[in-house]
């Protein structure tokens, strides 16, 4: 038995690169067969995966859809207030958020809590202090914002106009 082995590996060691050879030209020859075999199978495979895997994937997504959809839509809404609060204090600071806090998230003016701006009541964007700053809805700062130009206006007149304006009911 012990000379057996001794001669296939001997046998083996000396015909080594004869059939390296041997397969090297085998393969050349028969290269797309061996190709079109191994691509088919793998397709065989990968489609025989799929529907198992699909069928598996469609019962679990059935059966928790809700779920899933709850799970997506706190994400989102996470993401959202996370690139919100982001956005706010690269533009004011702290007092940004403080602002939106102490004003409960609604227009002070007509208390709507959609299309939240926030608006400089001096008018002057690099005055960011919490008491120049105020939450109005898109609508509200529009009509604040637009009256005339700005810059002619002074201070105190602006101060004085916003206060005016705020005692007034929205026409909407």
């Amino acid at each position: 038995m012990e000379k057996r082995k001794k001669y296939r590996k001997k046998y083996h060691e000396e015909n080594k690169e004869r059939e390296n050879q041997r397969n090297r030209e085998y393969y050349q020859k028969n290269r797309e067969k061996i190709l079109q075999k191994i691509r088919g199978t793998r397709k065989q495979y990968m489609k025989k995966y799929w529907e198992t895997h699909q069928v598996q994937y469609k019962e679990y997504y059935l059966k928790n859809i809700e779920r899933i959809r709850q799970y997506n839509r706190e994400r989102w809404q996470k993401k959202k207030n996370e690139l919100k609060k982001r956005k706010i204090q690269s533009l004011y600071g702290e007092n940004g958020i403080k602002c939106l806090l102490r004003d409960n998230n609604q227009c002070q003016k007509c208390h709507s809590k959609i299309h939240l701006h926030i608006h400089h009541i001096d008018w002057n964007n690099k005055n960011n202090d919490l008491e120049n700053l105020i939450i109005l809805c898109r609508k509200c700062h529009m009509s604040i914002t637009h009256y005339q130009n700005k810059d002619d206006i002074p201070v105190n007149l602006r101060i004085k106009w916003f206060n005016e304006w705020m005692k007034n009911k929205p026409k909407w």
